[in-house]
């Protein structure tokens, strides 16, 4: 902590560059013993910075693991470009036309992401059972994916998501549940 004791200075592992980190403040006080108003929060690593790195000592030592990642033991990595799917079941992640749309979508719309894990478009609106055409334009200078779920499962889905760890991006931040309808890969900026 610096002398003015305004700022503070963490020492971290298992960071990744291009991945979003929780940081958990739980206990955090201050000198008049409030708690903080959110003790959690999200950063994403764009880039690793050069630099003196500190050296660990003993007296600066962290010996409990501060960092927790949890796995859900049925998730597997999503259906890929390539999936073929069974008769009957949907493919949640399709690049291009099925051949039974012969006269194309009924609407084409293009999603584009904003900073703050944000979409230009909060809401969307469209007839149950039209032939939809979506596309999401990553501007952003994080990774993006876009998942559709079941009326009212974005959260649990999203919490899923969160607790796929590290291996989150290899399986493109997409959990194996049946509440996710359909979705994009992971998305580079750019």
């Amino acid at each position: 902590m610096s002398a003015d004791r305004m700022k503070v200075r963490l020492v971290t592992d298992s960071l990744k560059e291009g991945y979003i980190h929780e940081i958990k403040a739980e206990g955090v006080r201050s000198a008049n013993n409030f708690g903080l108003l959110h003790n959690f929060g999200y950063y994403t690593l764009n880039r690793i910075p050069d630099g003196e790195r500190l050296v660990i000592t003993e007296n600066n030592k962290v010996n409990e693991p501060v960092m927790h990642h949890t796995m859900e033991t049925d998730m597997k990595a999503p259906a890929n470009a390539a999936s073929v799917a069974k008769k009957g079941t949907a493919v949640k992640h399709l690049t291009k036309q099925p051949a039974d749309w012969k006269n194309g979508p009924d609407r084409t719309l293009t999603i584009a992401t904003k900073p703050g894990l944000k979409f230009d478009l909060e809401t969307i609106t469209v007839k149950a059972g039209a032939k939809m055409k979506v596309t999401l334009s990553n501007n952003d200078d994080m990774l993006h994916n876009l998942v559709f779920t079941t009326p009212g499962a974005s959260n649990e889905v999203g919490e899923l998501a969160l607790k796929m760890g590290l291996d989150g991006q290899k399986l493109n931040y997409v959990p194996a549940s049946s509440k996710v309808l359909y979705h994009t890969f992971l998305l580079q900026p750019g």
